[in-house]
């Protein structure tokens, strides 16, 4: 486990998957993520790559080829190595090898690094195409934080909200509306019975996650991304709100990875980042 510290924040990343595991606040010991019990659900802040959700039958062809990915791809389960590692800071990288070729047929670097500064953790995810030809990806955050029914995800003003919903197999099926003139999402017992809420381009590039008194505990900003989830288990003392710059397929064929709803294409020699930023109340 590595660890980064500043005076107000103490901050735990496990290499298995660069994963950020916990987040506590010195002056009160309060600890923000979740903390992965197995029994309801053992991630913290899984990194989502090459793929975001899940593939029609968990396949895809290139070149001809047909390829299999779990859902939200490999990297959450492989160790990345570590890059530097200071007092407040520290990064770490994925590089492609002869395992992920077998279903991944590209050449790349993910690099991610976490930077604490005073109350906020900001966390830099960046795809290199180290291939000579165009690379396919998609790629996105996680995080789940501690959080109990009543909660609020509040939204920095009111937005005409949809949502794409999913099959059983996690595939998308359709849309709904979730409301006109949407302040935020209640956590309650039976809002994620359906699976996850998933708004296309969302109209907003920060949340504040607040308890049932109002008070903020986090605030996560995350740009400008066509995709923003919000999950947990039903009923389970957590919400992931995860930015995605990518989506699951639609319910159907394998298609072609070019094909793919969502996807990023990256040219030889180019790179992708995107960054987000939890401040922690």
């Amino acid at each position: 486990m590595i660890i980064i510290e500043n005076d107000k924040l103490k901050a735990a990343i496990n290499p298995l998957g660069a994963e950020l595991q916990s987040v506590v606040r010195k002056d009160s010991g309060k600890e923000y993520m979740w903390q992965g019990d197995p029994t309801v659900w053992s991630g913290h802040a899984p990194i989502l790559f090459p793929i975001c959700g899940r593939l029609s039958k968990d396949s895809y062809t290139y070149n001809g080829e047909r390829y299999s990915l779990p859902k939200h791809g490999f990297a959450r389960r492989r160790e990345f190595d570590l890059l530097e590692v200071e007092q407040e800071r520290a990064a770490f990288v994925l590089r492609s090898d002869a395992k992920t070729k077998i279903s991944y047929p590209f050449d790349f670097e993910l690099a991610v690094s976490f930077a604490l500064c005073d109350d906020k953790l900001k966390t830099v995810y960046t795809v290199v195409n180290t291939g000579d030809g165009t690379m396919y990806f998609s790629i996105g955050a996680h995080p789940a934080y501690s959080a109990e029914m009543g909660w609020k995800i509040s939204f920095p003003g009111e937005y005409d909200t949809d949502t794409l919903t999913v099959d059983s197999d996690g595939l998308i099926n359709g849309s709904r509306k979730i409301s006109d003139k949407l302040d935020g999402v209640v956590l309650s017992e039976h809002i994620f019975d359906n699976d996850a809420l998933i708004i296309p381009s969302p109209q907003f590039d920060s949340v504040t996650l607040t308890d049932i008194t109002g008070a903020p505990n986090v605030k996560m900003t995350f740009g400008n991304v066509p995709y923003l989830l919000f999950w947990a288990k039903p009923g389970a003392p957590f919400v992931c709100i995860e930015p995605w710059h990518g989506i699951p397929d639609d319910a159907g064929e394998v298609r072609p990875i070019s094909d793919k709803k969502g996807m990023i294409t990256l040219d030889a020699g180019a790179s992708f980042s995107f960054e987000t930023t939890a401040q922690f109340m």
